[in-house]
């Protein structure tokens, strides 16, 4: 996340809201929808890693690792709810450039 910030303050260097318009959102389209699809990726890679991590620790008796790893898959939950809305967000604003960006990340 720290790389996110690096890159922002060059934007707004002329105008503080011109990087919000219309255009600009889905001019950066294809870009923060693969983004978002590497982080959907991670997500879906380290879930269920999660649940297995917290089975176990349930199963050995170790309730506090099992609370804090239960906790843990909350907050990658909560990520991934977040991350489905954003590119619902971006697919409803941008319409034909959210497709295209999905199949060639896909690909």
């Amino acid at each position: 996340s720290g790389a996110a910030f690096a890159s922002t303050p060059s934007t707004p260097s002329g105008s503080a809201g011109s990087g919000t318009t219309p255009a600009n959102v889905c001019a950066r389209a294809p870009h923060a929808l693969a983004r978002l699809d590497r982080v959907e990726h991670r997500i879906s890679t380290v879930l269920p890693k999660l649940q297995a991590a917290e089975q176990k620790a349930t199963a050995k008796g170790n309730t506090k690792r099992a609370q804090r790893i239960e906790k843990l898959i909350s907050r990658v939950e909560h990520r991934q709810d977040k991350v489905t809305a954003r590119v619902g967000k971006i697919e409803q604003r941008c319409g034909g450039a959210a497709p295209a960006a999905g199949s060639a990340t896909g690909a």
